[in-house]
């Protein structure tokens, strides 16, 4: 890391030498980062599997409400300081404003979700492990979660390091974690660390029939085995304060292990690598600025006005393509009602008449999840295939104009440059495309932000493009469809549950052995509507996002090319231009960019 922290130190200088508001403010937040760096945890579990209280063990103090009841209580961010002594209390407001509470306030906004209130948060001395930096998250049972938690969650677990997921021993596994646990399945990348905590076990218990029982269902919807830990069941004098040595150490382990260590070097390496380029444009900008006459400069405003007109069809291009996409889709969710319904139809008609209750259980657990899925995996393959189709058809538009003007712009300059000069600058063009760290700035910057793991801190990092300025488009779009495939598989996982409900309804009606069919298909047929119903419009809303995110990453990547030739109308002072010029070309030797 001393390696890091002196390449950042070089750029974090040359950047407050340079004297451009975006380019320090940048190099603040990124050097924050390399000397502060946070981990991210987040606690998922159903209501009353003991999420709080497993908090409350770690932080030795009961600070977090616990209730058994279901509640619309918020989200809450916990933050380990070693320079803490004692507890502070916040409100992050859906503004991204952050405002000091009380203990009072910070308990009865736990309890029940405020219109205005995003999330808690709050900082606590790290006291028995090394969690300097931590940032954890307690959330609500999965049955109290809210559509704007919903939202939450979709954006930052994909972002965090470790998932802890708690499981009451005398519950195990139900229908909402099994939903959950899909759920999960689909936001998660193969590098996130997802263990499961089975929580209130009876003493002495290292492994049993049910703690293999709830293993393997949690393997079975995971497709792979997780690392588990054992909490037992004890009771302090007034309170149960769980304590998990065993939990929290792995946890610590995790998030100061060597390979994790590695990954975080190498995407801050990149990230300084970027704002260097940055640091390099604007002093080309300036010795630029230095040699154009007046008149050459009018000549490229003329060249940037027409280039700027070539804006618009890309961004008609993305209307078009998504207006197609959405009507698809609109259209595919109403056939795939249909396909559901012949489905469950099939497979009532194909039963017995004394497996009543066989049925319901085959087809509230197998037929509508797995169909579902089945379904909804040819939507995204649609998705897919067709944004990527019109990003290429974006990267060969881009390329064809940005190779005339760049032509142009070669001609004006070899008046005063050497053909090697232009090509370094040309190259130094290239370089600034790259998105990445403004792009995470935007996300992640600021107190009311909630923050991203190391673990997929690369994935807001756009590699270099090389020679074709397509690729960093293509980069930038490509990690928003991936989000939102994502959001698109879980929504639809999600909305599973608001259909087993109903089928969970006619388990408990008595029916009658020569009618139970019938009113079977009838109830199944609500059940699909009550799933359509919760995925359509969360589906579509998510197409718009990924629509607005496109145009939003073209307009910012075509708008930054632009900037390299936008002058000022001052003309910078000549030497301290020069000077910066030769301090940038040693840099770049030293850091190897």
């Amino acid at each position: 890391m001393e390696i890091i922290k002196e390449k950042m130190n070089k750029v974090y200088k040359l950047a407050y030498k340079i004297n451009e508001e975006q380019l320090i403010i940048l190099s603040k937040f990124l050097n924050e980062r390399i000397y502060n760096p946070d981990s991210f945890v987040v606690l998922l579990g159903e209501t009353s599997s003991g999420k709080s209280s497993l908090l409350n063990g770690l932080m030795e103090e009961n600070i977090l409400y616990v209730s058994s009841a279901p509640s619309t209580g918020t989200i809450i961010e916990i933050i380990f300081k070693n320079d803490s002594n004692n507890n502070s209390y916040y409100a992050i407001n859906k503004d991204a404003t952050m405002e000091i509470i009380d203990f009072e306030t910070f308990i009865n906004l736990s309890k029940k979700q405020d219109e205005n209130l995003n999330r808690l948060r709050l900082e606590v001395p790290a006291k028995n492990y090394n969690f300097n930096g931590l940032r954890l998250f307690d959330t609500p049972g999965y049955n109290s979660i809210v559509e704007e938690h919903d939202e939450i969650l979709k954006e930052f677990l994909p972002n965090s390091d470790v998932i802890i997921y708690t499981v009451d021993y005398k519950i195990g596994i139900q229908e909402q974690d099994f939903i959950f646990l899909n759920f999960l399945k689909e936001l998660l990348d193969d590098n996130i660390n997802l263990v499961v905590v089975i929580n209130r076990a009876p003493q002495g218990i290292i492994n049993n029939t049910r703690i293999n029982e709830i293993i393997k269902y949690a393997q079975d919807i995971l497709n792979y085995t997780p690392k588990y830990f054992i909490v037992e069941n004890i009771n302090t004098e007034d309170y149960p304060m769980p304590k998990v040595d065993s939990l929290w150490k792995h946890i610590e382990y995790e998030i100061h292990s060597e390979g994790r260590k590695i990954r975080l070097e190498e995407t801050l390496n990149d990230f300084i690598i970027e704002l260097f380029y940055k640091c390099c444009s604007e002093i080309n900008k300036r010795y630029q600025n230095l040699k154009l006459s007046i008149e050459q400069k009018e000549e490229i405003k003329k060249e940037i006005k027409e280039f700027e007109e070539k804006k618009e069809y890309a961004i008609n291009l993305i209307d078009e393509r998504f207006d197609k996409i959405i009507n698809h889709s609109r259209k595919e969710l109403i056939d795939i009602k249909s396909k559901l319904y012949n489905a469950v139809c099939s497979e009532i008609d194909s039963t017995a008449i004394a497996k009543k209750d066989e049925t319901i259980e085959y087809i509230n657990i197998h037929v509508l999840p797995f169909k579902v899925k089945e379904e909804i995996s040819e939507l995204q393959r649609y998705i897919l295939i067709e944004v990527e189709d019109l990003n290429k058809e974006l990267d060969d538009y881009i390329n064809k104009e940005i190779n005339k003007f760049n032509g142009k712009i070669q001609i004006i300059f070899s008046t005063f440059m050497e053909k090697s000069q232009i090509e370094a600058f040309k190259e130094a063009g290239k370089n600034i495309l790259n998105q990445g760290l403004l792009q995470f700035f935007a996300k992640y910057g600021g107190d009311g932000k909630a923050g991203a793991g190391v673990a997929n801190l690369a994935s807001h990092l756009l590699k270099k493009v090389g020679n074709i300025f397509g690729k960093t488009f293509s980069k930038s779009t490509h990690n928003s469809l991936k989000h939102i495939l994502a959001k698109i598989g879980a929504t639809s996982t999600k909305a599973i549950s608001s259909a087993v409900s109903v089928l969970v309804e006619a388990i408990a009606i008595a029916m009658e052995y020569a009618s139970w069919k019938n009113k079977l298909k009838s109830k199944s047929k609500k059940a699909i509507e009550e799933w359509y119903k919760d995925a359509n419009p969360s589906i579509i809303k998510d197409l718009n996002k990924l629509r607005e995110e496109n145009k939003n990453n073209f307009n910012e990547i075509f708008d930054d090319f632009i900037n390299q030739y936008s002058y000022n109308a001052e003309i910078p002072n000549e030497k301290e231009t020069m000077e910066l010029l030769e301090e940038s070309k040693k840099i770049a030797k030293e850091i190897g960019a």
